[in-house]
């Protein structure tokens, strides 16, 4: 069954942005809505991506065997091959290193139908015992003001979101987890670090969101590799097999150009975490003010740029924001995106490293813009009854060409159907098909490189 465009739930755009996983949409919500990022090299001749199929239907995203994830690589935008292919583990989005020769990724291994039964109800028996020790009237003084801290220190992240990832990370414990580091060039294994993630609980929601967020990014020198697990944002240091935290409650991690400055968002908040670990600083939002964890980049290394949802009168409006990294200058510019208001849909917007072109996806159509927000052009799936939606808009580092997913939402199944290369005008290039899994498909991380096709 295909999913129909105008069936628009009440307030899902609203629900699918908000920046806190424990307090997300349901599954296939979050699925329906989002895709993983991808990476082109420095070079601009590969990219690398992940796919998960099938990408909607039934089937919990925590257990092993009821979804196949793969890293692909498109080599000068017609050439796949496939690096590594399991049911065992989610892939995170991949990311390349400052020098072209490094590709990294997180492995997450997944847990049978037993094993993650036990794990929820350790963390459910866990959030019990919490709840009756910090009940009112409990006196204990270590957990009772919690409840009720507040601060005014705007280099602080807000209470609510510390306190969330904090009892997450006591009820649930970290979840074990691998970086790995390939050759780009021959894909052969270099190393991979045990690493250990702090995550809120064991649900579905919470697996399907690592899958979605999880985005590593090299620093300038490539030492460090930058993730963001939703509880926290943390630095991996794959050579020294070492690892530091930077922020905690933090959704969206994004590095600046310079590699200075880790910009976190969380609910209600954006925080500009110095990555030396210096000096961090929070700008609160209000409320009625959502912002769009899937359409926030650099502009360069002072100032970023998010959509901003904002309601107006019983509508609503997409405001294009640039915030400077101390937390002043903020300037915003109102924009008239081509929004389908009887769509299910969440906006991906991209800024080309130039800094003059922006790419937007959504359900069955891409569109290109200026800096100044004026539309300079337009592509629509050619199959407009099909419910496809086009994602993760990633431009070259020469700002001379852009790509999206194009991914099937069919509720029993779907899946990525191919890349799509396009000029920063809307002109299309290429389009390079994804193949689906077969049917009974064996996990087979490789070593070495896969076969081209």
């Amino acid at each position: 069954m295909v999913r129909q465009v105008s069936e628009r739930r009440p307030g899902a755009w609203k629900a699918g942005l908000v920046v806190s996983i424990a307090a997300g949409a349901l599954l296939w919500h979050l699925l329906a809505c989002t895709e993983s990022p991808m990476a082109f090299s420095p070079a601009g001749d590969q990219l690398a991506l992940v796919t998960m199929e099938p990408f909607g239907g039934e089937g919990d995203t925590a257990v092993r065997g009821q979804r196949t994830y793969r890293l692909m690589i498109v080599k000068g935008a017609r050439r796949l091959r496939t690096v590594e292919q399991t049911s065992d583990a989610i892939l995170s989005a991949p990311a390349y290193s400052p020098d072209g020769k490094r590709l990294c990724y997180l492995r997450i291994p997944l847990f049978t139908e037993e094993r993650i039964e036990l794990l929820r109800e350790r963390a459910k028996k866990f959030r019990e015992i919490r709840e009756e020790a910090t009940a009112p009237g409990d006196e204990s003084p270590a957990t009772q003001p919690a409840k009720t801290m507040e601060s005014e220190d705007l280099t602080l992240p807000p209470v609510e979101g510390v306190i969330k990832a904090v009892e997450g990370a006591l009820t649930c414990g970290p979840l074990k987890a691998e970086l790995v580091v390939r050759d780009a060039e021959t894909d052969a294994v270099i190393s991979v670090l045990p690493v250990e993630l702090p995550i809120e609980d064991y649900d579905a929601d919470t697996f399907a969101a690592l899958y979605v967020y999880l985005r590593p990014q090299y620093s300038p020198d490539g030492q460090w590799v930058y993730v963001a697990t939703g509880t926290v944002a943390i630095a991996f240091d794959p050579v020294a097999r070492k690892q530091r935290f930077l922020a905690v409650a933090a959704l969206v991690a994004l590095l600046s150009p310079d590699g200075k400055t880790l910009a976190v968002i969380q609910e209600d908040a954006i925080g500009f975490v110095g990555t030396d670990g210096q000096k961090a600083v929070y700008r609160r939002w209000k409320v009625e003010e959502t912002l769009s964890p899937f359409a926030i980049m650099w502009k360069d290394n002072r100032t970023l740029a998010f959509l901003e949802q904002r309601e107006k009168g019983e509508s609503e409006e997409l405001w294009l924001r640039f915030l400077d990294a101390d937390g002043t200058a903020d300037r915003i510019k109102p924009i008239k995106l081509p929004i389908d208001e009887d769509a299910d849909e969440l906006p991906f917007l991209a800024m080309s490293p130039d800094g003059k072109r922006m790419a937007m996806g959504g359900v069955n159509r891409a569109v290109f813009f200026s800096a100044d927000g004026k539309i300079v052009g337009r592509w629509s799936v050619e199959k407009a009854e099909e419910t496809l939606v086009v994602t993760s808009p990633t431009f070259t580092p020469d700002s001379k060409q852009v790509a999206f997913k194009l991914v099937d939402m069919d509720e029993d199944g779907g899946g990525t159907l191919a890349v799509v290369f396009f000029t920063p005008d809307g002109t299309l290039l290429t389009r390079v098909n994804i193949q689906p899994v077969p049917p009974s498909p064996a996990s087979a991380p490789a070593t070495t490189r896969a076969g081209e096709r």
